[in-house]
């Protein structure tokens, strides 16, 4: 089976959960688990590239590209997913949507395997905004309550509208560098690219990666999130879709890592995104919020490092990547576990836990001390070489010490204070034991990873890791050194705010929560000006919706028309007028009925005064020598006068004002030189050959017809002819109607 087949299946997994009966229905988890350790095994012999043809008349293929970043990503996603499924499962067996959500769910794990396997720029955005979707139908499972609808509708809005300036960078990035497959950014010459070109695919790119994964200032959507149920939270906001911004970051790294813009934006984004999250996580007190800040801060590490112009530091940033979903996966599923317990999920309300259930202290003890970068976890290897790196860095430095410290203090707060102590409850232990086996296989997995992680995970970390370079060493012991100095410094100030933490819980100084006000206040101006426009645009009459149409036809074109290049094209003409007498009585007889048409103010005199312009271009077409154009002329104006009399007849006048009259005078008079603008294009434009001579050759000896115009309506144009008719049948149609239509007089 190749990596289309296994994505292909999931896909269709989530079709069919729907007909699966209520008696094996919570077989779905189960079966999910097994199929995702499958795709796990099957991740490590997985071909380097997979793509098949579809819709090649626009060059497009099916393509997945699986390097050694791909790969990881993978296989966390999968190992991961496995265990939060069977999570999932325990959790939510009393739901009466049970398998709604494992729609949602199996259909996140598809599109994000899709994200992290594809080769095409496009497929990717669609497997991207597929886990937009889809999140947002998670977050918002609990829909009967207000705050999940608002939180999944502004996940939705701030990762969609970011989506959408992905797809426009990717469209320039193709139509810049005629790329768009990750395979072919490694036969691009970096260094002989234009900067100029490179820029605005650049910074869409940029907002799509940062608002995705909740960098600083598009943060604030992460913690609202926290509304989704808890394996919602242990897959998706922990370990799997917010990194995926961080995935883009790496993949595009080596084409935009020379351009100061890229690796400044990443710094400052990242770092300030660890310092505040860092910051805010340390003053929560709910389960979710705390872990949830935390992951912010993460992410903002993850992303500073890849902006540090090292190949080194973006490896360190996959360890970390590594790291963090293991243990950030586990402490949600806690955290999910004592709330279903206790019902609470203030930390300041809960301790003694581990007398209901010890088992699950264990979990969250491993969990919490992963986090905290206590050896032999996985969590300590991340932070060693994490500074090892930017060991000659002191600012950096700063930062680091001062953010794994506070997100030390708040792994150990979550995953084991609410275990210590005297229970303030008496709590009946009716948690089933295998609702703890998930998360019970991450924690030992934080563990046994952190002794021989390049065998454990077979290639993919090695693969990932080199990325041209030699990888960075990943061990458990590298001595007494500066680092090991470092982290015991941080540990020590770990276990001193641990100490202090209560004492800041009560302070009212909110600085990341500004942004998800300022959302809100976005969000409410562009609701206010959208109702004052539909209001302005659409008020119930027809004389306005007139009005904007016609000058929406005059203003458009202005965009268009290069009007230097049109001014030499008309002194390049001989506009010289050349009247005979006819022609010119013709004129002002027109001039004459236009003006009678303004000045009127008799319907039936104005009604007289536009048949008077229809028959006097009648008259010009039989000069001009096309007696059946004219005759069509008198025809249609004939009817157009009855019909105005008849229709009018019985409409009541409106009353205008002189502004509103002077309005009309300068449309119509702007959309006739657009008319004539056009005309004059149209007569001094060919496009094609002309094909004049062809019928003029044809008409008598294939359609046996002298008179050509009739020719070509009947035989060379019939099926237009033939819509034209039913065009005119449909209008006959409708103005009988109106006819019929019975009109209350005032």
């Amino acid at each position: 089976m190749n990596w289309i087949s296994y994505i292909t299946i999931l896909f269709l997994l989530a079709v069919f959960i729907p007909f699966i009966s209520k008696k094996y229905q919570y077989w779905i988890p189960k079966l999910s688990s097994v199929l995702f350790l499958y795709g796990l095994t099957l991740s490590t012999n997985v071909e380097r590239e997979i793509s098949f043809s579809w819709a090649t008349q626009f060059g497009f293929k099916l393509s997945f590209f699986l390097d050694g970043t791909s790969l990881l990503f993978t296989q966390v996603i999968l190992g991961v997913g496995a265990c939060v499924f069977y999570y999932a499962g325990e959790y939510l067996k009393k739901s009466t949507d049970y398998k709604t959500f494992f729609v949602w769910l199996t259909l996140f794990m598809a599109s994000m395997l899709g994200v992290v396997a594809s080769n095409s720029f496009y497929l990717l955005f669609i497997f991207w905004e597929l886990t937009s979707f889809s999140s947002y139908m998670l977050i918002g499972f609990f829909n009967e309550e207000e705050k999940s609808r608002k939180s999944a509708l502004q996940a939705l809005l701030v990762t969609g509208s970011g989506g959408l300036c992905l797809l426009a960078g990717l469209i320039l990035l193709e139509t810049n560098l005629n790329i768009s497959y990750f395979s072919d950014l490694a036969t691009l010459s970096v260094e002989s690219l234009d900067s100029k070109l490179l820029f605005a695919p650049l910074l869409l790119i940029l907002l799509g990666g940062l608002t995705k994964s909740a960098q600083f200032p598009f943060h604030f959507w992460l913690p609202n999130a926290m509304a989704a149920p808890a394996p919602v939270s242990a897959l998706l906001h922990s370990a799997t879709m917010v990194k995926a911004g961080v995935f883009l970051f790496l993949k595009f790294d080596p084409l935009f890592n020379q351009n100061p813009f890229w690796f400044w934006t990443l710094i400052l984004s990242g770092g300030v995104t660890l310092a505040l999250g860092a910051f805010t996580a340390y003053r929560q007190k709910d389960l979710k919020k705390l872990l949830a800040y935390t992951t912010i801060a993460t992410l903002g590490l993850l992303t500073l490092l890849i902006g540090l112009q090292n190949p080194k530091a973006n490896q360190a940033a996959l360890v970390l990547f590594l790291a963090h979903a293991i243990y950030k996966a586990t402490l949600f599923m806690v955290a999910g576990i004592v709330e279903k317990l206790t019902n609470q999920r203030d930390v300041t309300q809960l301790s003694g836990l581990r007398q209901s259930i010890p088992l699950l202290f264990l979990v969250g003890a491993f969990g919490a001390l992963s986090m905290m970068g206590v050896p032999p976890f996985l969590g300590f290897i991340s932070k060693e070489i994490i500074l090892t790196l930017v060991i000659d860095q002191p600012y950096i430095i700063g930062l680091l010490v001062f953010g794994f410290s506070l997100m030390g203090a708040v792994g150990w707060v979550v995953g084991v204070k609410p275990f210590l102590g005297k229970s303030k409850a008496v709590y009946k232990n009716n948690i089933s034991k295998a609702l703890v086996l998930g998360p019970l296989f991450l924690s030992i997995l934080s563990l046994i990873l952190s002794f021989n992680p390049y065998e454990w995970v077979t290639n993919s970390l090695k693969n990932a890791l080199s990325q041209g370079e030699a990888p960075v060493e990943v061990h458990l012991w590298a001595g007494f050194n500066l680092p090991l100095l470092l982290s015991i410094i941080i540990l020590g100030l770990t276990f001193l705010f641990i100490t202090l933490h209560y004492r800041f819980l009560d302070k009212k100084l909110n600085v990341l929560p500004l942004s998800d006000k300022l959302f809100n206040l976005s969000l409410k101006s562009i609701l206010l000006v959208a109702d004052r426009v539909t209001v302005c645009l659409q008020n119930g009459h027809l004389n306005r919706y007139l009005i904007l149409t016609v000058a929406g036809v005059i203003l458009a074109p202005f965009l268009l028309i290069d009007f230097s290049s049109l001014i030499r094209e008309i002194n390049g003409y001989d506009l010289s007028l050349q009247f005979n007498w006819p022609s010119l009585i013709l004129f002002i007889i027109i001039l004459v009925s236009t003006f009678l048409a303004i000045v009127t103010k008799k319907r039936l005199s104005a009604i007289v005064a536009l048949g008077g312009i229809g028959y006097s271009l009648a008259a010009f077409f039989v000069l001009l020598g096309a007696p059946d154009l004219a005759l069509t002329q008198v025809i249609v104006e004939t009817l157009s006068v009855i019909l105005f009399v008849f229709l009018l007849h019985n409409v009541p006048l409106l009353k205008t004002s002189p502004q509103t009259q002077l309005g009309n005078i300068v449309i119509s008079i702007g959309f006739g030189m657009i008319v004539a603008f056009f005309t004059w294009q149209s007569l001094h434009t060919q496009i094609s050959p002309s094909i004049s001579y062809f019928f003029g050759e044809n008409s008598y000896l294939k359609a046996n017809g002298k008179n050509i115009v009739n020719v070509i309506l009947v035989d060379f144009r019939g099926f237009d002819t033939l819509g034209e008719i039913a065009v005119l049948a449909i209008g006959t149609l409708s103005i009988g109607a109106l006819f019929m239509w019975p009109i209350k007089e005032k």
